[in-house]
């Protein structure tokens, strides 16, 4: 009896112990149900792990409690993601509506996705309106325009400072676009066209060109006046000498050649100041040098370098010696050089003139006109072919001299330059591409 009852009593707490265990995993299996149905929500809660589990219990709390501390590492992870993608997005945000011209987001249907503060202000519409516009119902564009925006956002080309004029609310304006595109889907198109309002600066800059239309008349008229000045001055000092009826018949006959010549000579002035100012094509005329220095020197002669004592010696290159460039205007070219020349040796005592023509490298000729004055200095060097800079006195120059010798040089595939070696007064030297009339060996 006594060990029947022995037996009962163990069999009755092994069942005791079998039910707390049973109960036990009830509780805990039904806790970490709870659990898993938080964590489902957000709600990461870690099981302790209980003495009495048995079995494969344990390992499948440990396991759940591992996973949520993995869980909780990628929901940290993710939390600190998409903080920064909207920063990012705040950001980028910023960029947008700070950018200074209007942007739209387009897509392959020509309709407006998303827009910024600017391109509300320029279309004068909310951006709930711009959303699903159109984009040539927003902007009424020719048809070539229509068609070159159209083309290049089906055939995903980019457009870089592409002006178009446009009629917003029914007022032209103009307008700099600039497309590109987004690496979006591959079936799909999105654009990005930013446009730049720039009417002010199309009617500023058609201000400006009319400016120096106005301007280059100015210009012209003054070269005109400038280059006039000296042949004026040889017909009114002829003429007065025609009015003194103490000379013979053949002083007379050569004051009216005199004159004549010179009239000439403006003619050819204006002429030659008009195709300047408009540019004109080279006509592939050609020019005696050494027979137009002595003409030149010959009218200076018999005025200004016997009124200022000017001693002028020319060296001229042995033969004929053609040039580019018509007579013309070579001759004012160097009258320009001599004026400036004579204005510089006033009051220099033996003042010199030395006019040169000679044969260079490349089929160049050399025309070489030099002085004994004072010289340029080093200081004025930079800026003498600068129009309107003179350093002569007020109603002695008017700074053109140079500069439209320059040009006229320039268009002849010829050029001027002062030579900075040469030594006791100023020295310029014109290189002039040589004639295919002249037959020469040209030295080194």
């Amino acid at each position: 009896i006594k060990v029947a009852a022995m037996v009962l009593l163990i069999l009755a707490g092994a069942s005791l112990l079998n039910v707390v265990i049973f109960v036990t995993w009830q509780l805990t299996l039904l806790k970490l149900h709870q659990n898993i149905l938080k964590a489902t929500g957000g709600i990461l809660q870690s099981i302790p792990t209980t003495s009495h589990a048995i079995g494969y219990l344990p390992y499948v709390i440990n396991d759940y409690n591992h996973m949520l501390i993995t869980l909780k590492t990628v929901f940290a992870t993710l939390e600190q993601c998409q903080n920064q993608v909207i920063r990012e997005r705040d950001h980028t945000n910023v960029l947008l509506q700070s950018l200074p011209g209007p942007l739209l987001n387009i897509d392959g249907d020509l309709r407006i996705r998303s827009v910024n503060r600017q391109a509300t202000n320029l279309f004068q519409r909310h951006e709930g309106k711009l959303r699903g516009t159109r984009l040539f119902d927003l902007l009424e564009l020719n048809e070539q325009d229509r068609d070159l925006l159209r083309d290049a956002i089906a055939e995903r080309f980019n457009l870089s400072n592409q002006h178009m004029s446009v009629c917003i609310d029914g007022e032209e304006r103009w307008l700099s676009l600039y497309l590109a595109f987004l690496p979006d889907n591959p079936e799909t198109t999105s654009a990005i066209l930013i446009i730049q309002d720039i009417t002010n600066y199309i009617h500023g800059q058609n201000a400006a060109t009319q400016q120096e239309k106005f301007a280059a008349m100015g210009q012209v008229a003054a070269g005109v006046a400038h280059e006039l000045n000296t042949p004026l001055g040889n017909i009114i000092g002829y003429s007065q000498l025609l009015l003194d009826k103490g000379h013979d018949q053949q002083k007379h006959s050569h004051y009216l050649h005199v004159i004549s010549d010179e009239a000439r000579r403006c003619s050819r002035i204006v002429s030659d100041l008009l195709n300047f100012a408009n540019r004109d094509i080279c006509d592939g005329e050609s020019c005696e040098l050494n027979h137009m220095v002595e003409d030149v020197v010959r009218s200076f002669i018999s005025c200004q370098f016997q009124r200022f004592k000017i001693e002028q010696t020319l060296k001229l290159f042995p033969g004929e010696l053609f040039v580019n460039g018509s007579c013309g205007e070579l001759e004012i070219v160097l009258t320009n050089l001599l004026l400036n020349a004579i204005h510089a040796l006033e009051g220099v005592p033996q003042a010199r003139i030395l006019i040169e023509t000679a044969t260079g490298r490349n089929n160049m000729a050399i025309l070489r006109v030099s002085d004994n004055g004072p010289g340029i200095p080093r200081g004025n060097r930079q800026r003498i072919f600068e129009p309107f800079f003179s350093t002569k006195d007020p109603g002695k120059g008017s700074g053109l001299g140079l500069a439209i010798s320059q040009v006229i040089l320039n268009k002849r595939g010829a050029s001027i330059a002062l030579d900075a070696a040469w030594v006791g007064g100023a020295s310029f030297l014109i290189r002039l591409p040589i004639h295919r009339e002249t037959t020469l060996h040209v030295g080194a």
